[in-house]
């Protein structure tokens, strides 16, 4: 960021244009977030926080939120779509408790060594029409003391009765499930 001013009340800012040989930066200063909500919008993605409510579970996200349901034994299920390759962060709230698990799912292009592979015949949303395979990779997101330094991981705070979760899409849409 070699534009960006990294010191006094104007840190953080890129000026709007250089002037006396490109040494004497003018206002208005812009903050990086006000680029990447120009970025985002022109890639077609809503950067404005989405939150869905099940009951009384509440999931905010960056990400836009799909198909969010919940069942009597405590189960939450949705899809987030984000930006492949990048970090997604959801918050949710009002679950009750710490979960005991928090699984992804999504379809891959080809397998991945690692991860579980399941038929999409086991897929509802599989059209019948299709008679390509589809493969979908299920993981695991380990929960994590401190969100900072892993790629994907969740945390629960019980003061706030909150869940956080961090993760890295590998593709744009990922289904997600939560269990007690």
């Amino acid at each position: 960021m070699y534009q960006q001013w990294d010191e006094g009340e104007l840190k953080g800012t890129y000026p709007d244009g250089f002037y006396g040989f490109c040494t004497e930066g003018k206002g208005p200063h812009l903050n990086p977030e006000d680029i990447m909500v120009n970025v985002y919008t022109l890639r077609g993605l809503d950067p404005g926080i989405k939150t869905a409510i099940v009951d009384d579970v509440h999931l905010s996200s960056g990400a836009k939120i799909d198909k969010f349901t919940g069942t009597d034994a405590g189960q939450l299920n949705w899809q987030l779509s984000y930006v492949e390759g990048e970090v997604s962060y959801t918050l949710i709230t009002g679950y009750g408790c710490s979960p005991q698990k928090l699984q992804a799912r999504y379809e891959f292009a080809s397998p991945p060594e690692e991860l579980a592979i399941s038929d999409a015949a086991e897929t509802p949303e599989e059209d019948a029409s299709s008679n390509t395979s589809k493969k979908y990779a299920e993981t695991e997101i380990p929960a994590a003391e401190t969100l900072e330094n892993v790629e994907s991981g969740w945390t629960y705070i019980q003061e706030k009765d909150a869940v956080l979760v961090k993760y890295l899409h590998p593709t744009t849409d990922v289904q997600f499930e939560l269990s007690r």
